[in-house]
């Protein structure tokens, strides 16, 4: 019988954060989802921060998303373990 869910969770949880860091490219239908909410999203700092372009423009499609927050908590939590989140 083959053993299956084995990962831990710093090893499941490693790939998503090495995507934060390094990005993924906006697909078409995010790069909408994001311009047509921009203006929420510009209302806060951390969201306008996280899901904005620099110059506070929506990404485009094929362009690329990085979200070094997100890496930093993932790795933190694969460090420390879900408790530390919670």
């Amino acid at each position: 019988m083959t053993e299956v869910g084995k990962l831990t969770l710093a090893d499941a949880i490693r790939p998503a954060a090495d995507v934060a860091e390094r990005g993924f490219p906006a697909s078409p239908a995010y790069a909408k989802s994001l311009a047509r909410e921009t203006s929420r999203l510009s209302k806060y700092l951390a969201s306008k921060a996280t899901f904005l372009k620099p110059d506070g423009s929506p990404y485009k499609a094929g362009e690329t998303v990085k979200q070094p927050d997100l890496a930093r908590t993932y790795r933190q939590i694969a460090a420390e373990g879900a408790d530390w989140f919670y």
